[in-house]
Order: C-alpha cells, then sequence, then structure tokens
C-alpha cells in the first residue's frame, strides 16, 4: 500500500485495533483487525502521516549513526581493550556498591544491554559488545543497573532508589538508552 511517500506492508491479523509501527530497517508495517476494508485501512494511516514523516526520520537518522560506528565493527584489539577498561570500571562500581563478588561475561545480545544471572555462584553478570558503541555514561548506567540486581532482583521502586543512589540522573540516562536501541539490532536486519 503506497501512502505518500511511503510504501506500507499492510498485514491483517486478529487483532481489535490498527497498529502502525516503523521497524529498524526502515519497513513500515500497518496491522489491521481481519475484517477491517482496506480504504479504512488507507484512511488510518494517512491519519497518521505526520508521525510517520517524524518517525521515519528520526529511525533514518539512528541507522545511520549505527552505520557510521557499529557496522564496520571494531578491531579484536580494540573490542579486547574496550571489554578490559570496562570490566575495570565495572569493579570498581562492584567495590563502591559493595557488592558480592561476580563474574563477568561478554556476548552480542540484540535485546538486552546487560543481564545478571544468579543461577551461578558467584552470580553472572554479562555485558553487551555493543556497548562499547555507547557514550560512557550509559555504560556505567548499565554496570549500575546489573549491580543493582544482586541487592534487588526486580525492577521494583526499592531496585530504581538502589541505582539512584548511585546515579541520581538514571531516569535521564534510562531515557538517553532508549535513543540507542537501533545499536542492539545493528547489522541484525
Amino acid at each position: 500500500m503506497q501512502i505518500a511517500e511511503f510504501d506500507i506492508e499492510l498485514k491483517r491479523k486478529n487483532i481489535r485495533n490498527m497498529r502502525l509501527t516503523i521497524k529498524v530497517d526502515g519497513t513500515i508495517h500497518l496491522s489491521v483487525p481481519l475484517l477491517v476494508s482496506q480504504a479504512k485501512a488507507e484512511q488510518f494511516a494517512l491519519s497518521k502521516l505526520d508521525w510517520l514523516r517524524h518517525a521515519s526520520a528520526r529511525m533514518q537518522a539512528l541507522r545511520e549513526q549505527c552505520r557510521s560506528t557499529v557496522l564496520p565493527g571494531l578491531s579484536r584489539a580494540e573490542a579486547e581493550a574496550f571489554m578490559r577498561t570496562t570490566e575495570a570500571r565495572a569493579e570498581e562500581w562492584r567495590r563502591r556498591m559493595q557488592a558480592q563478588q561476580v563474574t563477568w561475561r561478554w556476548r552480542r545480545m540484540k535485546r538486552a544491554w546487560g543481564v545478571c544471572s544468579y543461577a551461578h555462584t558467584p552470580p553472572v553478570i554479562t555485558l553487551n559488545k555493543r556497548l562499547a558503541f555507547l557514550p560512557p555514561e550509559l555504560t556505567e548506567l548499565v554496570i549500575v543497573h546489573e549491580l543493582s540486581h544482586l541487592f534487588h532482583r526486580n525492577h521494583s521502586p526499592r531496585f530504581h532508589e538502589h541505582v539512584r543512589r548511585y546515579l541520581p540522573d538514571e531516569r535521564q540516562r534510562e531515557q538517553q538508552l532508549k535513543t540507542y536501541t537501533p545499536v542492539l539490532r545493528a547489522g541484525d536486519t
């Protein structure tokens, strides 16, 4: 379906409401209930044209940012140096927070910047290799966030109070981190 300058993929689903989304790769999907007519779907998409233009431009800018840093990749030496430096900073935070000993691991993840697992002794905190492409203050947020899970296993108000004890600007950093979501999936689409 073509609406203005946008090519939109129409998907009929067993849902109640229409939903317009822009994927990381720039494709636009309109999900509609099974019995919604083509004309109604087009009318809905047309009513969202301003949003589409704004969101599409923002997504394009983020994709360009990702291409300029993530897709070419780091050399092995650069990646290893980043991981060593980050682990040293993480250990400093662990000691400052008086958290128990942990094992640090690294891997590429598509949906998380870090994960804390209590199934091991000592607990394991796995960090996403793509942290290398974030500003240092956001890497610091991920480290403090995961270490705080050693004290509070969920995202309760007490958990966030604990994080803010060390990073008073946690909310602002979380909002900034959300803008880097395409970095998680860059190169995977």
